[in-house]
């Protein structure tokens, strides 16, 4: 009886924690390919060896972005994070966030 009982709790554990990890997965994809805060179009120039953070920062500022590091997460799991190019760039109003990081590799 204890077994099962046992067995019964981790398995209720183990749907609790996908229910949560599937959870945070779909807030962060439509957070990252959903429309962004920017009001109207601006222009963000980057320059030359400029990192991550140092971008996602400047992004941020410019109220491209709302947090910086869900932009570095993004450019790393997509493994562009050293793809970064230095120059001046045109956001569009409500641009999203993979959008914004497509346009600056």
């Amino acid at each position: 009886m204890a077994f099962v009982r046992s067995f019964i709790t981790t398995l209720i554990a183990l749907v609790i924690a996908a229910l949560l990890f599937g959870g945070a997965v779909m807030w962060f994809v439509r957070t990252v390919t959903g429309s962004g805060p920017l009001a109207a179009p601006t222009t963000v120039i980057v320059a030359p060896g400029s990192g991550l953070a140092v971008i996602a920062r400047q992004l941020k500022d410019a109220g491209v972005i709302a947090a910086p590091w869900l932009f570095e997460i993004e450019a790393r799991y997509t493994k562009q994070s050293h793809a970064l190019k230095p120059g001046e760039y045109r956001f569009d109003a409500g641009i999203s966030l993979d959008e914004a990081l497509k346009k600056i590799v």
